[in-house]
């Protein structure tokens, strides 16, 4: 770091942040601030747009810190349990539908639909604010991996043999919400992306396909007897009771705008299932895993799951059948990786699933393991491990934000709740008059607690005919009642309008009195307010006039007090004149005095002493001029005008040379003279 200008190495042997660094790193904090801040933004929008029931800043503050963060810490724990084989107590504990139960509800659907429509990979804010937290723990994770794992990672060409969960196999084949399909698109282009020294095979189980076609034979037989026009499938999308098979179904009603029967829909599917997953690159693995059946461990584990579903789910726990599909693919995939791998990525066999009770499971098995690498993969934790052989671009973006989704679409629904509503669907539908029932009717109906209570006890067809009439006899009635109520209603306001409208014209004429009371008024004001203008103007007038002869004064006395300068500085360069030429005929004469005694002197001098006449005559000459530089400097300086002259501060600047020139000299006659007498 300190090569890299970094840090920088102080002379104790302590280190600083460089002040670049330190920069760079305060632009990215208050970058991340603002993204943060954008991200909250579109949150508070989108739940006020879909859920406006909701209190945005708590629910806001609830989606972060509940359910987002814990999210996000998993699926970096999950990628470093993936790389060092290390598991992490944490994981698992996701817990999606005790957020929503913080929630009343009737706000919980809306609530859902919100976080789908935030958590959006197309948009930029949204894809930062979400790769930041993602980065950011799997950065914290990594951190803590070994030198032997990163080289193991390093090592291994990896191969993937990725088996499809139901749920995941649904997604491909475009049957559940659009969010879903088109995170499970982006990740299947995004593994054919992958470099040719990394193999990826997409498997399904012959159980799992045998699964999926019972799951769609079974919603189009419970959905063949509903009449599903356009009015009745809107009807069924304003509820939360069906599967995600179901109202894709309905959706698709919706989209064409004409009845659609669940056969036509779903029969191409499960007559041509293999066809269509081999179509999207997803093969069937040739080897059924059926055996496991009957495998005791495998039935234990069965029980167990069981067990604790009914314990914690209670009605919407998973069917007998539906987790041993889930242990056998488990074991399934265990029993073929190697017994010992010395990197997790060498383990090679994965299960692909958005099941969280299905990854649980998985963490549950393995803390009976040490150092076992996890067999169920979310999509989001495969793509975050793939980052290490992908290269970074938009599209990985996208689809890792887009993964993040999947968890809100695959929420386990209430079996029981979904009968009942296929019931009330297939009695409706047995009605002549069925086209002519509103949508608001029917959701009404669907959503009425007092049949949804009475329909699962009714033994036979006639029974369930006669709740539905009577519901929708109440229905009728209390819409009858509303027509009624708003009858009256439109009655009183009618007659309030007359009231009000008799009211209006007594004051429409006394206000045309007032107008025209106020009119004679008006033109007495207006003359009143001509004659106000009219002195104003004057008065204005007047102001300007003697504002005008004011400034005029001012500029006069300005004028006066300019000349009066100009006055006085013309007699102080006049006085300095004057004291200029008398200092400069003083300097001249006084030097011509210099001159004299220079000259006379050194001959009176040269009778009364031994040394030669030009030592007495320099010496005399050095004497008198010292002298007299000092005179004119003293007199000069007497004078504060002289001083700052031009000519005296070049006088002042030779004498310091003179000077010293005189003082060179004299010390050299003085030098030679004593040399001399000392010889």
């Amino acid at each position: 770091m300190c090569a890299s200008g970094a840090l920088i190495c102080l002379p104790d042997g302590t280190y600083k942040v460089s002040d670049d660094t330190l920069r760079d790193f305060e632009c990215e904090v208050e970058e991340a601030e603002q993204v943060q801040n954008q991200a909250r933004a579109r949150f508070i929008a989108v739940c006020r747009q879909h859920c406006p029931s909701c209190e945005p800043e708590e629910s806001w503050k609830a989606f972060n810190e509940k359910l987002l963060v814990p999210l996000v810490r998993e699926l970096g724990a999950r990628t470093y349990e993936i790389l060092s084989s290390t598991q992490k107590s944490f994981v698992g504990n996701i817990a999606f539908e005790e957020f929503f139960r913080m929630f009343p509800e009737n706000q919980q659907d809306n609530l859902r639909t919100a976080i789908l429509a935030f958590l959006d990979p197309k948009n930029d804010v949204v894809r930062t604010f979400m790769l930041g937290y993602l980065n950011s723990y799997f950065f914290m994770e990594s951190a803590s991996l070994d030198t032997s794992a990163l080289d193991a990672l390093a090592r291994v060409k990896p191969s993937f043999t990725l088996f499809l969960d139901t749920n995941f196999v649904f997604s491909i084949l475009g049957l559940h919400d659009n969010p879903s399909n088109a995170a499970a698109i982006s990740l299947l282009r995004l593994l054919n992306t992958l470099p040719p020294s990394v193999t990826e095979r997409l498997y399904v189980c012959p159980m799992t396909l045998e699964e999926t076609r019972a799951v769609l034979s079974a919603n189009s037989a419970s959905l063949e007897q509903v009449e599903g026009t356009p009015d009745m499938a809107r009807a069924v999308l304003n509820t939360s009771t069906l599967s995600g098979l179901a109202r894709k179904f309905f959706q698709e009603v919706v989209n064409a705008g004409q009845t659609i029967r669940a056969k036509d829909y779903f029969e191409p599917y499960i007559n041509n299932l293999k066809q269509i997953l081999r179509s999207k690159g997803v093969e069937l693995y040739n080897e059924n895993p059926d055996r496991l059946k009957q495998n005791q461990a495998v039935i234990d584990d069965a029980l167990q799951l069981r067990e604790y579903e009914v314990t914690t789910y209670g009605p919407r726990a998973k069917s007998y059948e539906a987790i041993l599909h889930d242990v056998v693919l488990w074991h399934s995939v265990r029993t073929r990786r190697p017994q010992l791998v010395e990197s997790p990525l060498e383990a090679g066999y994965w299960v692909v699933t958005v099941d969280y009770r299905f990854i649980r499971f998985d963490l549950w098995k393995r803390r009976q393991q040490t150092n076992e690498p996890p067999v169920c993969l979310s999509p989001t934790a495969l793509i975050q491990m793939l980052q290490f052989w992908l290269p970074r671009s938009t599209e990985l973006e996208e689809t890792i934000v887009g993964s993040l989704r999947l968890p809100f679409l695959f929420q386990h629904f209430d079996p029981a709740a979904e009968r009942v509503s296929i019931q009330i669907l297939q009695t409706l539908a047995r009605f002549e008059n069925v086209n002519d029932l509103s949508e608001e009717t029917i959701t009404q109906v669907l959503v009425n607690q007092a049949l949804r209570n009475k329909i699962p006890s009714a033994q036979d067809t006639q029974t369930k005919t006669e709740l539905v009439r009577e519901a929708l006899v109440e229905e009728d009635q209390q819409l009858r009642n509303a027509l009624a109520a708003a009858q009256n209603r439109l009655e009183t306001l009618h007659t309030e309008v007359a009231t009000k409208s008799a009211t209006l014209q007594e004051l429409q004429q006394h206000l045309l009195i007032q107008e025209r009371e106020t009119s004679d008024k008006t033109r007495a004001i207006q003359q009143l307010q001509e004659r106000l203008e009219k002195q104003e103007r004057e008065k204005s007038e007047a102001e300007h006039l003697t504002r005008v002869e004011r400034e005029a004064r001012r500029s006069l006395e300005h004028r006066v007090t300019e000349l009066e300068q100009d006055r006085d500085r013309e007699q102080q360069r006049a006085s300095l004149r004057k004291r200029v030429t008398a200092f400069g005929v003083w300097v001249a004469l006084s030097f011509v005095a210099v001159a004299i005694l220079a000259v006379f002197l050194p001959d009176v001098l040269s009778r009364t002493t031994s040394w030669s006449y030009w030592r007495i005559s320099l010496l005399t000459w050095a004497a008198l001029l010292v002298l007299w530089l000092q005179l004119v400097a003293w007199r000069g300086s007497a004078s504060a005008g002289l001083m700052e002259h031009r000519l005296f501060r070049h006088f002042l600047w030779a004498k310091t040379r003179l000077l010293g020139a005189i003082g060179l000299v004299t010390l050299t006659v003085i030098g030679t003279i004593a040399y001399e007498l000392l010889k």
